[in-house]
């Protein structure tokens, strides 16, 4: 009776050590395809609505205008002009993040 009671305690912690594997591997997977999904450009907002929240980038790469929906508090701090790095979820016009890249200006 000990041994069948040792061998299905020994089965139990075998089962439960693989199912925390397995979610780790999980959530690694998962992680890596959102990070995947994340795409950068660059370029110079050419204009500001503050009523729906929204900058229109000229992207530096393409030359294209590109129209995303900004939060609020972030809007209120750019200008049109201003070269900006914007993040956001491939597919969806929504920023993640907006950055101001500084403008490096060399001394002579």
């Amino acid at each position: 009776m000990r041994k069948t009671v040792a061998l299905l305690v020994s089965l139990l912690l075998l089962c439960s050590f693989s199912t925390i594997s397995f979610a780790k591997n999980a959530q690694g997977k998962a992680t890596k395809e959102a990070k995947s999904n994340i795409e950068i450009i660059k370029g110079k907002i050419t204009s500001i609505d503050t009523a729906k929240n929204e900058i229109t980038i000229n992207v530096k790469e393409t030359g294209a205008e590109k129209t995303f929906s900004v939060n609020p508090k972030v809007i209120s701090s750019l200008k049109i002009g201003e070269e900006v790095k914007v993040t956001f979820k491939s597919g969806t016009d929504i920023a993640e993040s907006v950055k101001k890249i500084a403008n490096k200006k060399h001394k002579k």
